[in-house]
């Protein structure tokens, strides 16, 4: 039987409608094999490849493995959850937000708004009540960034100013790490009105 190579990008109605033009033929598809025989269609064939990706999904849902993996899960987010809530009450209580006030004419950490915009400037408050716990903090950081595009932290109080960051939002993106890491070290060496000014979107 003739073998199918799929392609990058393809999406599976590309690749049975070639399959059953191709017939007799077989094609691995994600994962899930399909083979064509001739008088198959285009349909016929995705429909097939639609039960298959049911069946393996309800059989591995059934599993042990799944249920382990949703127990793990489920106690990570809380446990991440739990970091989060005890840091945004530290921060609150530390007055960083009254300090430091974030003012309307600043711009974003990230660009994007919303909640992630959110998270990513608790993240720099974070930094900021552990800064002002630090004073004459050993920031050193190399420039190097690794394939994450994150700075590396090299000295004992650059970890924990990471460590501190981090806390805000346990399951932030690279992005997110990089972008707040940036401005606490920023912060760190210049201030927060260089930080403020910065920041500040020029006036049209």
């Amino acid at each position: 039987m003739k073998e199918i190579e799929g392609r990058a990008g393809q999406h599976i109605s590309e690749a049975c409608a070639l399959l059953a033009k191709e017939a007799p033929a077989a094609l691995t598809f994600n994962g899930v094999r399909i083979e064509a025989a001739r008088g198959d269609t285009a349909g016929d064939l995705e429909a097939r490849w639609i039960a298959e990706m049911d069946r393996q999904r309800t059989e591995y849902e059934a599993s042990d493995l799944y249920k382990r993996r949703q127990i793990e899960s489920a106690k990570r987010q809380a446990e991440e959850k739990r970091l989060r809530d005890e840091t945004i009450k530290s921060v609150d209580a530390a007055g960083v937000r009254a300090k430091y006030p974030w003012t309307d004419n600043m711009g974003e950490i990230s660009g994007f708004g919303g909640g992630y915009e959110s998270a990513c400037r608790d993240m720099v408050y974070a930094g900021l009540a552990w800064l002002d716990a630090h004073p004459g903090a050993d920031l050193k950081a190399s420039t190097y960034r690794n394939v994450y595009g994150i700075l590396n932290p090299e000295s004992d109080d650059a970890k924990a100013l990471e460590k501190a960051v981090t806390s805000a939002c346990p399951d932030c993106s690279g992005a997110m790490h990089q972008a707040t890491m940036s401005a606490c070290m920023f912060i760190a060496r210049n201030g927060w009105p260089k930080y403020v000014e910065a920041m500040t979107r020029p006036k049209p």
